[in-house]
């Protein structure tokens, strides 16, 4: 069928100002016939839904996939986002400063786990989301939030792992340094309520992790420099990255195949970056200075030189007074 027909589906579906399962099966089958959506049709699709005041649940299944669809799985990207389209999507989905809705949020989540590698303000915009929903109970995460204002709880946490690491899992992949001080000043501004207990956990093996990997040199498993083609894959942690998508990919329909993949490549991941576990000179500065900033250990900061202190066999010396305070 032409472009006309997904014109006129899209044009009727506004006239109506409502959207049903039967539409969104109709619009899909045309949309997606040739596994390519063009800048057009998503442009199209976005006007359309900010426009609709009805949306069954398939109609937020369809956004998202167009949207992967186009920015991820272009043909010839290697998965990898690049900066144009990283701008692009923050400017479409982000028009008044804050995403538009939980849909389109939902839509940057899986943009960030399906592909190889993003550049950061995709990743901060989400990390951002996060933020506002805990600490003000506002803005589209916060729709689908169990917790109280300023309270980190089970969803929020879920919703962290499923943005800091992507496809990967948090199996010791490491994080970025914007994305470690996020995580400190999250701690920070929870630090006095209840937070969920696998708040704890994520903080400090996230955090943890990501010293351990920039000593080996390994840096974040998705954030690889996404313009640098010739430079992708180059290190243990990126190599990891492109081997599980294609696992992924390559067992779709085999859950066994892929959780074997998954075991064998991270224990060969762990084994190699336990033989590189020295926290640097520079590293020690870093953590010495962020830990306390608010005046105070917080447990979970303690909780953290103790993971480190156990899993590094070379601490920096100048760490030596924060552990004491650890003990």
């Amino acid at each position: 069928m032409s472009d006309n027909v997904v014109s006129r589906s899209l044009e009727q579906i506004k006239a109506c100002g409502k959207v049903n399962s039967y539409d969104v099966m109709h619009l899909r089958g045309n949309l997606f016939r040739d596994d390519v959506v063009d800048r057009g049709e998503i442009e199209n699709l976005l006007n359309l839904d900010a426009s609709l005041k009805e949306k069954c649940p398939e109609w937020g299944w369809l956004l998202r996939e167009a949207l992967v669809l186009h920015t991820v799985d272009e043909a010839g990207t290697g998965g990898v986002v690049s900066v144009e389209k990283a701008d692009w999507l923050i400017d479409h989905i982000s028009g008044t400063g804050l995403v538009d809705s939980p849909e389109r949020f939902e839509a940057l989540v899986e943009v960030l786990e399906t592909a190889r590698a993003t550049p950061d303000a995709l990743v901060m915009l989400a990390l951002d989301h996060i933020k506002i929903a805990v600490l003000e109970n506002q803005g589209p995460v916060a729709t689908g939030r169990d917790g109280e204002k300023k309270v980190i709880c089970k969803s929020d946490v879920e919703l962290l792992r499923r943005v800091l690491y992507g496809f990967g899992g948090d199996n010791g992949i490491a994080i970025s340094r914007a994305e470690a001080e996020f995580l400190f000043d999250l701690n920070d501004a929870t630090a006095d309520y209840e937070n969920d207990p696998a708040w704890a956990d994520l903080f400090v093996k996230a955090i943890g992790y990501y010293l351990l990997a920039t000593a080996e040199g390994g840096g974040s498993a998705r954030r690889v420099e996404v313009d640098e083609h010739k430079d992708e894959g180059r290190s243990l942690l990126s190599r990891f990255g492109a081997l599980m998508r294609g696992a992924k990919r390559a067992a779709t329909d085999n859950s066994i195949v892929v959780d074997e993949a998954f075991g064998e490549q991270n224990k060969k991941m762990q084994s190699q970056l336990r033989s590189a576990e020295v926290v640097t000179s520079d590293e020690a500065t870093w953590i010495a200075d962020r830990i306390g900033r608010d005046g105070e250990l917080h447990e979970n900061e303690k909780a953290l030189l103790r993971f480190v202190r156990e899993e590094s066999h070379d601490l920096h010396p100048s760490l030596e007074p924060l552990l004491e305070q650890s003990a």
